[in-house]
């Protein structure tokens, strides 16, 4: 794997070397002994709120280039039911039809 260094936007010296999978894994490595994530509670969103806490809308972790290819997507089974696959079913069923 990769090794990134992860270091502070600003006013930090230190700096970790990290080997990990991209540079998403390599951060939360990092943050995870300093953050912790929890779900809020409506309580406890309401109290924060009220505190000037604002929300902030997190935006999707972009692709990091070294991340290795997304999997292609295998398409759904044909469906079945206790006469065979239903496509079938219907395909002969028009062809009749004509």
């Amino acid at each position: 794997m990769p090794i990134y260094a992860v270091k502070q936007k600003e006013g930090g010296s230190d700096v970790r070397l990290v080997d990990a999978k991209n540079g998403t894994t390599a951060l939360k490595h990092v943050t995870g002994d300093m953050f912790e994530v929890e779900l809020c509670d409506g309580k406890e969103l309401f109290r924060l709120g009220q505190s000037g806490v604002e929300l902030e809308i997190a935006e999707p972790e972009p692709p990091q280039p070294n991340d290795p290819p997304a999997p292609t997507p295998t398409p759904p089974s044909p469906k079945e039911d206790e006469f065979g696959p239903v496509e079938d079913l219907n395909a002969e069923r028009a062809a009749r039809e004509d």
